[in-house]
């Protein structure tokens, strides 16, 4: 933090304090879902927000931090890498 940069979305960094939180997309690609303060231009908050509500259309349901905890559980068990091994995929089946 000292060079001002956040390498992922989920820096567990005491200046994050729980205001900034990844989850993945309906494409498994990790994205913003709390920006913090983080300086970002409006057009990225919007592009993340776009793709975080292609995952809700999806599955009919909101992204929240229930979802956050799903994902992470999700690659704690293997299932990224096994689902891109076994299909040739570059994301997940949310």
């Amino acid at each position: 933090m000292k060079s001002r940069v956040l390498d992922n979305p989920f820096a567990a960094h005491p200046a994050v304090a729980c205001k900034v939180m990844g989850v993945r997309d309906s494409e498994g690609v990790v994205r913003y879902l709390y920006f913090g303060n983080l300086p970002f231009i409006k057009e990225i908050i919007e592009f993340h927000k776009e793709k975080i509500a292609e995952r809700e259309k999806k599955r009919g349901r909101k992204v929240d931090y229930e979802t956050v905890i799903d994902d992470l559980l999700l690659v704690s068990m293997g299932f990224v890498e096994r689902r891109q091994q076994k299909e040739g995929t570059d994301g997940c089946d949310y």
